[in-house]
């Protein structure tokens, strides 16, 4: 769909720059609040579903009906939906199904592409959470297939801290 591909485009060009920068324009709060009311939005209940929304809240609900519409509805969707096998949650508690949507997606990726990938290449790594500890020889190659298998994926290439023991 030429819509979807078009918001998907203008969305990824958000992360160009620093997201949360992006995204909290125009209002008076920093980086780390803003950060804060992003994961709000995205994994708190739907806007519909509050009785106070907070100023952060009300402010990414705007900026995503207007200017992410089709994502803002795919978020408040997932957000309201009662999972296949899951837990049979009251309609104000299925809020919670996009967290944990987006945990499995993030440990499938870790788990199942990029830890598979460096096993079956043979690699020496150790994996932590969302970390992989590597050779220091390793860390470029490391890097680019952590990059290959996001993108395999769909999603944009993850921000990398890089620490070096």
């Amino acid at each position: 769909n030429p819509a979807h591909c078009q918001e998907r485009q203008k969305y990824h060009a958000l992360f160009a720059e620093d997201f949360y920068l992006e995204v909290g324009r125009g209002i008076e709060m920093s980086r780390d609040q803003v950060k804060k009311g992003f994961i709000e939005f995205l994994c708190g209940m739907n806007y519909s579903d509050r009785k106070r929304p907070s100023k952060i809240f009300r402010h990414f609900n705007h900026f995503f009906e207007k200017n992410y519409p089709i994502l803002n509805q795919l978020i408040a969707a997932k957000k309201s939906i009662q999972e296949e096998g899951a837990e049979v949650l009251p309609p104000k508690s299925r809020y919670k199904q996009m967290a944990r949507w987006l945990q499995k997606k993030e440990s499938s990726i870790w788990i199942d592409s990029i830890c598979a990938r460096m096993m079956t290449m043979e690699k020496q790594f150790i994996p932590i959470h969302d970390c992989l500890i590597v050779p220091k020889s390793e860390v470029e190659e490391t890097k680019r297939i952590i990059f290959e298998e996001f993108e395999k994926c769909g999603f944009l290439k993850p921000g990398l801290k890089i620490k070096r023991f």
